[in-house]
């Protein structure tokens, strides 16, 4: 892939797409103003208002969203208007969830989300966003409660999946959890056809009755039901809190 320039005098967008680029792999070129821009350079990333100073067939002007931009150059530079395949990858967990798109081997997003509520929100971007003749979700094996209700919601969108084992992926990084989403995403997966049962653990639920006590700062343990419920998605934490100083349950 030819590199991306970043072009722009805004500071803090340039921090961000070179710590996104570096993240993802793919190459780029810090560029100045005062220069000529190289020849191999592919497409061109700049801040608001500053395209019209930029002679270059392709620019594109970041907004707020810096992974959309990425996003938007890669395919500008490359044309691509169907991508051939298009992973996601899960890293299920109970506080965090890691979330990955690869493309054709590019991996264009990585993100953390909270709840399986935002991994269904996202999945449904993803299928508007892109073309793509295959789209796979690609999920590790942890967390079994919330690893099974990310493979109904993916099922129930008509789409392939797969559960990986994601052994040893976590890594001592600034957000392991995305970081082992993107490997997820390139391990080699188990088929998974249908609906799975979802039915929290007493280990789940344990370790959620945990929280409970953290997130209170040790005034509240919630009920073995509330955490159920939370398992299931039904609740959040702090609404299972609240219940249970409400004297309800």
């Amino acid at each position: 892939m030819r590199p991306i320039g970043i072009l722009t005098e805004d500071f803090e967008l340039s921090y961000d797409l070179i710590r996104l680029l570096k993240r993802r792999g793919l190459p780029f070129k810090s560029l100045d103003f005062r220069d000529p821009i190289p020849a191999d350079v592919g497409v061109v990333i700049t801040g608001q208002g500053e395209a019209a100073r930029i002679g270059h067939p392709k620019v594109v002007e970041a907004g707020k969203d810096r992974d959309a931009v990425i996003v938007d150059a890669i395919q500008l530079m490359t044309g691509k208007e169907t991508v051939r395949m298009l992973i996601v990858g899960v890293d299920p967990g109970e506080k965090r969830i890691g979330f990955a798109i690869v493309a054709d081997g590019t991996m264009l997003e990585a993100k953390q989300l909270r709840t399986v509520g935002e991994v269904e929100e996202t999945l449904d971007i993803v299928i508007e966003r892109y073309t793509a003749k295959n789209v796979l979700v690609r999920i590790g094996h942890g967390a079994p409660t919330v690893r099974n209700r990310i493979v109904n919601v993916a099922l129930g969108r008509g789409l392939r999946v797969e559960i990986a084992d994601e052994t040893s992926t976590t890594r001592k990084v600034d957000l392991p959890d995305v970081e082992a989403a993107i490997t997820i995403a390139g391990l080699p997966g188990v088929t998974i056809d249908s609906a799975l049962r979802v039915s929290p653990s007493k280990g789940e639920l344990k370790h959620i009755k945990k929280r409970s006590r953290t997130g209170s700062d040790g005034e509240i343990t919630i009920s073995t039901t509330l955490a159920r419920r939370v398992a299931m998605g039904e609740l959040t934490l702090d609404e299972a809190i609240s219940i249970m100083r409400g004297g309800q349950d």
